[in-house]
């Protein structure tokens, strides 16, 4: 178990050089802005996912006074893996404006139709 873990902390160590090398000679290949948004987005949704499970249970238990059965956990992280995909794809449009600010041609450019107004 020990040689494992450290094994794989070993390769994870020598691929950091690796991936750091491709970003900076080939910048085409991967998209840095796409990358740091997915990974923050699939870190919030766990996360959340994680309280909600660990939420419910210790509702459950307050209220009831015991522990769920195994039905009853499978239906809990059942609507927690249907509500996953949705609330990425409404984390990533709040979260991609957080990091990184709105999109536009030109950011000094105002809006068109401005001199309309």
């Amino acid at each position: 178990m020990l040689w494992s873990s450290l094994a794989l902390a070993v390769a994870v160590l020598a691929a950091i050089p690796v991936a750091v090398a491709v970003g900076v000679l080939r910048p085409e290949v991967v998209d840095v802005r796409g990358l740091v948004v997915n990974v923050s987005v699939f870190a919030v949704l766990v996360l959340g996912y994680i309280a909600a499970f660990v939420g419910v249970l210790s509702l459950a238990e307050v209220l009831g006074g015991a522990a769920l059965s195994p039905a009853a956990l499978a239906v809990v992280g059942l609507l927690g893996a249907l509500a996953f995909h949705p609330a990425g794809v409404m984390l990533r449009s709040v979260i991609d404006p957080l990091l990184f600010g709105g999109r536009g041609p030109i950011p000094s450019m105002p809006p068109a139709g401005w001199w309309a107004e």
